[in-house]
């Protein structure tokens, strides 16, 4: 009998290769979904905060007043947002409003975004530092 010759399968190193590889890219590529992960739940924070704020106003047309403009009960005052990323916190008197969007996934960048009647927009990071540039 002949020993075979052609014997068919991976060796040890040609494994460990194809796994260093996988290793490099998925090293490269899970930060960069991460990003985008937090970069999407922001955009989720903006629409819910803008969509709330524009029924608050809605609401000032109709009534001369922002409070209660989602309801008397302090229980109907905080939303999540559209994906659920974020909790909407509403706070309204007679002459003016404030939306709070905060993370529910400890965003390090925009962990609180908030707007009010006035448009203003500011957003803070955990450690409380201004970030609405990055953020808006």
């Amino acid at each position: 009998m002949e020993a075979c010759k052609n014997e068919k399968g991976f060796t040890l190193i040609e494994l460990m290769i194809v796994i260093a590889i996988i290793g490099i890219l998925s090293a490269i590529a899970w930060p960069q979904y991460n990003n985008h992960v937090l970069r999407t739940g922001r955009s989720d924070a903006r629409a819910s905060l803008m969509e709330r704020a524009q029924q608050a106003e809605r609401f000032f047309v109709r009534n001369n007043s922002y409070a209660d403009a989602f309801g008397p009960d302090d229980a109907d005052n905080t939303f999540p947002s559209a994906q659920g990323r974020y909790t909407i916190v509403y706070e309204g008197t007679a002459t003016g409003f404030t939306l709070t969007a905060t993370s529910q996934r400890n965003d390090p960048l925009c962990n609180t975004m908030v707007v009010n009647n006035l448009g203003q927009r500011t957003a803070k990071n955990k450690d409380d530092e201004d970030t609405a540039d990055a953020c808006w």
